[in-house]
């Protein structure tokens, strides 16, 4: 049950948070996305997202600035690993190709704004933001 302590500040419990087994088009088979916050105001949101091995996200631009803490595991993106522990942050126009999941992992992941996503022929195909995640949890998804 959600319980509310101030006008600001949100307690969810781990059973009621949402859980994405399947994000496509966004990331391959075997990429789950565990739900923190959404921003309406912004687009933003905080999740937990999880990988298998081998698994990827699709290449995407980020519209506002990002952070991401590997909780275990690894990612690997632009050509360097980064193991359990590191921890970095995205700035704005960020571009990424394909993100891969070189072992199962665990990841923090906040973004301050959208991600837009993008095929082979570099044209956008999708927008992943709060407006998405609320759309899912409404269809209940």
């Amino acid at each position: 049950m959600m319980k509310t302590k101030t006008a600001f500040e949100v307690h969810v419990a781990k059973v009621d948070k949402p859980v994405f087994k399947n994000i496509a088009p966004f990331a391959s088979e075997g990429v789950e996305m565990e739900v923190i916050s959404v921003d309406p105001a912004t687009g933003g949101f905080a999740c937990l997202f999880r990988g298998k091995k081998n698994a990827t996200f699709a290449p995407h631009l980020h519209l506002a600035g990002a952070d991401y803490l590997i909780l275990s595991g690894a990612l690997n993106y632009r050509d360097q690993l980064a193991p359990a522990g590191d921890s970095g942050y995205e700035p704005y126009g960020s571009i990424h190709q394909e993100t891969i999941f070189p072992e199962d992992t665990e990841m923090v992941f906040i973004t301050h704004g959208p991600l837009i996503f993008y095929d082979d022929d570099n044209r956008y195909t999708k927008i992943m933001d709060s407006r998405w995640i609320e759309e899912r949890i409404a269809a209940g998804n």
